[in-house]
């Protein structure tokens, strides 16, 4: 923290850049733009995606209901091809096959700030395991690690996802898996 030259002071603007310089990193860290999966840890056998802190928190500009996110936000649309809901998976890793139509899926200009109708035309999506966020892919194939996570039921989330990181929520595509490893990591 900053002080100001009275002392005990601090000065608000410095504990605000702090504040903002933190959340931007945890987006960065949750969103990296390697378009390669991270470790999925301590997730909850529960069937329903629930929210996770390493989410960023709903709000008025990433739900289609508020009418925040640009026009052509709608038109963004994915689709999971494969698994098919109710697979069971046995191996330390599920790959999904995902297609994205209403937008260029990219990670070139990930993170970025895009005005205007371009800001519609090009995206990534995300990838979501128990409500928790796994990383951006645009790719069509994703490869989603399961270490640590425990055997049983999960459901898989794909949402796609503006350059500047917020989800069309409203567009999100789910299946559940059972996941029953030979040889749990």
């Amino acid at each position: 923290m900053s002080r100001s030259s009275s002392r005990g002071r601090s000065r608000p603007s410095s504990i605000f850049r702090g504040a903002v310089g933190v959340g931007a990193l945890a987006l960065a860290a949750a969103c990296g733009s390697s378009g390669q999966p991270s470790a999925a840890a301590g997730h909850s056998k529960s069937a329903m995606p629930e929210m996770s802190s390493s989410m960023p928190m709903p709000s008025e500009s990433m739900s289609m209901g508020s009418g925040m996110l640009p026009m052509g936000a709608k038109e963004m649309h994915v689709a999971i091809v494969s698994p098919a809901s109710g697979t069971t998976v046995t191996g330390n890793s599920v790959t999904v096959q995902v297609k994205v139509t209403g937008y260029k899926d990219t990670c070139a200009l990930a993170g970025k700030q895009v005005m205007g109708m371009e800001a519609t035309t090009t995206g990534h999506y995300h990838v979501l395991l128990d409500g928790s966020l796994i990383n951006m892919f645009c790719t069509p194939a994703a490869v989603v690690s399961l270490q640590n996570v425990k055997p049983g039921m999960h459901t898989l989330t794909v949402v796609p996802a503006l350059d500047d990181h917020a989800q069309v929520d409203a567009n999100a595509r789910s299946i559940m898996f059972d996941y029953a490893p030979a040889t749990p990591t």
